[in-house]
């Protein structure tokens, strides 16, 4: 990330990682958006600036719009104020302020079109455990919700089937182990299975329908790199695995099948700028769909080359077969869509079209096989894409156009 920063936000729209304001030093608050692209792996930063620069402030998305709730600056001013991000027109619109007041250290997230803003900390009250939810639709706030059942701050705070997750923080006494759920159709909380090490000033993101908390700080003061998982269906906990850099009041984004922490402090002079990515194992996949049609031998056949699937930064070839001695050459098709479009109108009777092609390559036949080999660039967010694949010999004589189908040919990118 270009500018090391702690206390920031994040969210994703339209596949790109937006990371917005955060603490540039102890009391420095900055409003600066910079936008990474997971796929090129390369960050931009000619946005429109948030109005309040500040810190520790909770951020959601709805819509391809960017919220930004509450927060601090300059080490001793505290906001209530909510501002909207608009990507596609790079501009913010203020929104009403929260009507119970200024906070900070809390969290955000949108269940329903209604941005809920959790918890948080004031220096004359102490703890937070209130909860404000601002409905998008009418641009207004709800009348009051209810509070959850432990005050805190430096909580995470996520939405999973229209469900609001809290999950550890500070409660004024020790970095808590929490997770209590909040029903919006019930205007009610309840206690889960709470984490087997309590964090706080931690981050939370939802990767498959689970929650992964990220880094924070223990009961000794440590900054640790632990990542926690959370499966509401089970309602059971697990340390999965450990960051690379420790690391408090960090931003979490999720896209494209991995999860992200992107920035916060590691307790060194300066604030980090590193971003890290979490994925769970995506296994690679084939599997043949579909049936071609006839030449003099037979059916065509499309296979994967033995010992070849499509791994990320890896190269996978694909194997037309049961080609006749007539055969000089062979069209490969790839997309990331099905087809069942009949060929017969075009002189190829029996033949089905089984891809909506992206791509297509030409490749010469040999002793009745041609071979076509794609490499896959080492791009994590490239993992659990979806292609579908055909092959189209040129066998004169087979019927009118001289042309015959293979099966199709359905692969899986996977990441090991």
């Amino acid at each position: 990330m270009p500018t090391g920063r702690q206390g920031l936000g994040a969210g994703v729209i339209n596949n790109r990682i937006y990371a917005v304001g955060g603490a540039t030093s102890a009391c420095g608050r900055t409003g600066a958006i910079e936008a990474f692209d997971p796929v090129a792996n390369t960050w931009s930063t000619n946005f429109a600036p948030m109005p309040t620069p500040r810190a520790f402030f909770g951020a959601a998305v709805d819509n391809g719009i960017l919220y930004a709730v509450g927060g601090e600056a300059n080490c001793g001013t505290h906001f209530d104020r909510l501002e909207a991000y608009d990507s596609a027109t790079n501009t913010w619109t203020t929104k009403p302020g929260m009507p119970l007041g200024a906070s900070y250290h809390l969290g955000a997230a949108v269940i329903n079109g209604v941005i809920y803003a959790v918890g948080g900390f004031l220096p004359s009250t102490g703890a937070l455990g209130r909860l404000e939810g601002f409905d998008l639709t009418t641009n207004t706030w709800l009348p009051t919700r209810a509070p959850m059942l432990t005050p805190r701050w430096g909580l995470g705070v996520v939405a999973v089937n229209g469900l609001l997750y809290a999950v550890g923080g500070d409660d004024s006494v020790a970095a808590s182990q929490g997770l209590e759920v909040y029903d919006p159709s019930t205007n009610a909380w309840a206690t889960l299975a709470p984490m087997p090490v309590g964090l706080a000033y931690t981050a939370a993101g939802v990767l498959n329908g689970q929650i992964y908390v990220v880094g924070g700080s223990l009961n000794s003061g440590t900054i640790t790199n632990t990542v926690e998982c959370y499966d509401p269906a089970t309602n059971t906990w697990a340390i999965v695995c450990s960051m690379p850099t420790a690391r408090i009041v960090c931003a979490v984004a999720v896209v494209s099948g991995s999860l992200y922490a992107i920035g916060g402090d590691s307790g060194g002079p300066t604030f980090l700028n590193t971003v890290e990515a979490y994925r769970t194992p995506h296994p690679a996949t084939f599997a043949s769909y579909g049936s071609g049609c006839p030449g003099s031998l037979g059916i065509p056949v499309l296979a994967n080359a033995q010992y070849s699937l499509p791994w990320i930064g890896d190269s996978f070839t694909m194997r037309a077969t049961n080609l006749a001695p007539a055969v000089g050459a062979v069209i490969f098709c790839t997309g990331f869509a099905l087809n069942s479009q009949n060929l017969a109108a075009y002189g190829m009777p029996g033949c089905i079209a089984l891809v909506m092609p992206a791509a297509t390559d030409f490749r010469m036949a040999t002793a009745g096989e041609a071979d076509w080999t794609l490499a896959i660039p080492n791009q994590p967010a490239l993992a659990g894409v979806h292609l579908y694949q055909q092959a189209f010999a040129l066998e004169p004589g087979a019927n009118s156009a001289g042309i015959v189908a293979s099966n199709g040919a359905y692969r899986v990118v996977g990441i090991r």
